[in-house]
C-alpha cells in the first residue's frame, strides 16, 4: 500500500491548520485601496447652462490666449476640423469646430472669480453650491452629469470654497 499520498495530505492539513489567522499579527498588512465616495448628481439644467456658458463671445475670447490645430475630417476630406484651446491663467477651454458647428469638448476652471453657472464662480462657498443644487450636503469632490449629452462636470471644494471645475464632453466622431 502506498502511504505517500496520505502522508502528503496529512502534512498539508497540519501545515494549513497551523497558519496564524490573527488579525493582530506583527507582519505588515498589505496596503488597501481606499475609494472615497463621490456624489453624482444628474441635472440637465445645470449641465446645459454650464455648457452654454462655455460658448464665449468674441469680446470675452479676446482676453484669452489661444492655440488651434487643424486636420482633415476623417469622413469627408473636403471638410477641415479645428481644435481651439483658450487659456487664461489657470483656466483652459477646448472647443471643436467643423464646417457647421463649434462646441466645447473640455474645460478646466480654477481662476478665482471665473464664472461657473448662474451666480456660482470659483471661490463661491459650499453653501451657495448646496443652494444651487438643492442639496443639504455634498462630498468635497462631486460630479454633475446629464441625460442628454453624457457630459460630466467635476467640482472640487476645499476649505468650504469651490476651487476647481472640470467639464468633459462625450464626443464620438
Amino acid at each position: 500500500m502506498n502511504l505517500k499520498p496520505i502522508i502528503v495530505s496529512l502534512s498539508s492539513l497540519l501545515i494549513f491548520s497551523c497558519v496564524n489567522k490573527n488579525d493582530n499579527a506583527t507582519e505588515a498588512a498589505p496596503d488597501r485601496v481606499v475609494f472615497k465616495p463621490l456624489d453624482t448628481l444628474v441635472s440637465d439644467e445645470v449641465v446645459n447652462e454650464f455648457y452654454d456658458g462655455l460658448k464665449l463671445d468674441k469680446k470675452t475670447l479676446s482676453s484669452y490666449s489661444s492655440r488651434f490645430t487643424t486636420q482633415k475630417n476623417r469622413h469627408n476630406e473636403n471638410i477641415t476640423d479645428t481644435i481651439y484651446r483658450f487659456y487664461k491663467q489657470q483656466d483652459t477651454i477646448t472647443m471643436f469646430s467643423n464646417a457647421t458647428n463649434r462646441f466645447p469638448l473640455e474645460a478646466r476652471l480654477a481662476n478665482p472669480g471665473s464664472h461657473v453657472v448662474r451666480s456660482i464662480k470659483i471661490g463661491s462657498t459650499k453653501e451657495e453650491l448646496l443652494e444651487l443644487l438643492n442639496r443639504k450636503e455634498i462630498s468635497p469632490e462631486f460630479y454633475i452629469t446629464d441625460t442628454e449629452r453624457g457630459s460630466i462636470i467635476t467640482m472640487v471644494i476645499e476649505d468650504g470654497e469651490l476651487v476647481s471645475v472640470r467639464y468633459e464632453a462625450m464626443y464620438v466622431d
